[in-house]
């Protein structure tokens, strides 16, 4: 019987049948690579901006909290006083558990980097009375391409709580 051989053909006769990937192959990979990150990165940014923002607003609900319970237990008032620049709030009345003088956030650093418009605003100081209530005030806190619009509302004799939209 007669046997058939096909005959290849290699570009480099020194190596007939070399392993690996052609120059072609790798340049389609990392173009395609470069298109899922170009996609991807700005979503992970927008997701992480997105974090940030919902963990300085859970630091200010459970901050409003606490001014509210220490305005009552102490039945005096406690002051919310937003910073100048924006970077942060201070719980006028409260000592701060890390060491002297009075209980200060600063949402501008890590992990929150949220800065909030409190250099627009008519009130800066925030007064909880004896009893815990407060008016209902409101700030936006941003962070990159994110911003909400923050409501604190403390019903009368109620719970305070803080209402966030976008």
């Amino acid at each position: 019987m007669h046997e058939r051989r096909i005959a290849t053909r290699s570009l480099n006769p020194a190596r007939p049948h070399a392993p690996g990937f052609s120059l072609i192959e790798l340049v389609i990979v990392i173009a395609v690579m470069a298109v899922v990150t170009t996609i991807a990165v700005p979503n992970m940014m927008r997701g992480s901006d997105q974090r940030r923002l919902a963990l300085a607003l859970q630091r200010f609900a459970s901050d409003a909290e606490l001014a509210q319970q220490t305005a009552r237990s102490m039945s005096g008032h406690v002051i919310l006083r937003w910073s100048d620049d924006g970077s942060g709030y201070t719980l006028v009345g409260i000592s701060n558990p890390d060491g002297a003088g009075d209980y200060t956030v600063r949402l501008s650093s890590p992990p929150y980097e949220v800065y909030s418009n409190a250099s627009e605003l008519a009130e800066t100081d925030w007064l909880f009375d004896g009893h815990g209530n407060t008016e209902t005030r409101s700030v936006v806190l941003a962070t990159g391409n994110v911003s909400r619009s923050v409501q604190l509302v403390a019903p009368a004799g109620g719970r305070v709580f803080v209402r966030s939209a976008e």
